[in-house]
C-alpha cells in the first residue's frame, strides 16, 4: 500500500493502565514503541511484538537518534503487528510516527499513489494515516495528509484533511500524530497547530 520510499519508527501511547517495562524517555502508558533499531520486531507491544505480515523487503537506513528506521515503500516494506492488546480506542491514546522523505520529488514524477503511515484494518473497519492519493503526478509534501476512517459496522466513514505540508516537508525528519478521546479527534505535523476534528459517534475498543 506505500508508494513513496519512506523511513520511520513509529510508537504508540494508550492512556489505560500499564504497568510493565518503561523504554525512556516515553511515558509508562506506553503501550507499542518500534525503533527498528534490533530489526522488524518491536521493542515492546502488549499484542505481541511479533510481525504477523509483511509486504516487500525489510531494509534500514540511519535512524533519528543515531539507530536504524525502516525503510517503507517502494524498495522496502510494509509491516503488520496485532492491534488487541497494543491498542484500545476505549481509552484516550495518541499514535506517533516519525518519518523522513527519501527522494519524494524524484518520484513523484512517476506518478506514485498514496503513502500509507500507519493504520488498522479489521472486518469491523479501517482506520489509517496517510499522504493523500491525488494529484499523482505532484509531490507528497504539496498534497494534504489524510486520517481516514473507513468501512465501519458501526462508525461513519471520514476523511479529514491537513493542508500541503510545503517544500519543508520534503527532507529531515517529521512528527506526525494521531490522538482520539471518543469522537474528539486531532492530528499533529511538527509544530504546527494541532487540527481537531469531532467524529459522529466515538470510537471504541469493540
Amino acid at each position: 500500500m506505500t508508494a513513496l520510499r519512506t523511513i520511520f519508527a513509529i510508537l504508540l501511547l494508550s492512556l489505560g493502565g500499564f504497568a510493565q517495562a518503561v523504554f525512556p524517555p516515553f511515558s509508562p502508558d506506553l503501550s507499542f514503541y518500534h525503533s527498528f533499531d534490533e530489526g522488524a520486531e518491536a521493542d515492546l507491544a502488549l499484542g505481541g511484538e511479533k510481525v504477523v505480515w509483511k509486504s516487500g523487503t525489510v531494509h534500514y537506513a540511519g535512524g533519528r537518534r543515531g539507530g536504524l528506521a525502516l525503510i517503507c515503500g517502494k524498495g522496502g516494506a510494509l509491516l503488520r503487528f496485532n492491534r488487541k492488546g497494543s491498542l484500545d480506542f476505549s481509552q484516550p491514546g495518541t499514535v506517533v510516527v516519525f518519518y523522513r522523505p527519501l527522494g519524494w520529488e524524484e518520484q513523484s514524477k512517476e506518478g506514485l499513489p498514496r503513502l500509507f503511515l500507519w493504520g488498522i484494518e479489521s472486518n469491523q473497519g479501517f482506520i489509517a494515516l496517510q499522504g493523500a492519493n491525488d494529484p499523482k503526478d505532484r509531490c507528497m509534501c504539496e498534497r494534504p495528509f489524510h486520517l481516514v476512517l473507513l468501512y465501519g459496522k458501526r462508525l461513519p466513514s471520514a476523511t479529514y484533511s491537513i493542508p500541503p505540508l510545503g517544500k519543508i516537508g520534503c527532507s529531515g525528519w517529521h512528527f506526525l500524530a494521531f490522538t482520539w478521546a471518543g469522537a474528539e479527534l486531532s492530528v499533529k505535523w511538527d509544530d504546527r497547530p494541532l487540527r481537531h476534528f469531532s467524529h459522529p459517534l466515538p470510537l471504541q475498543e469493540s
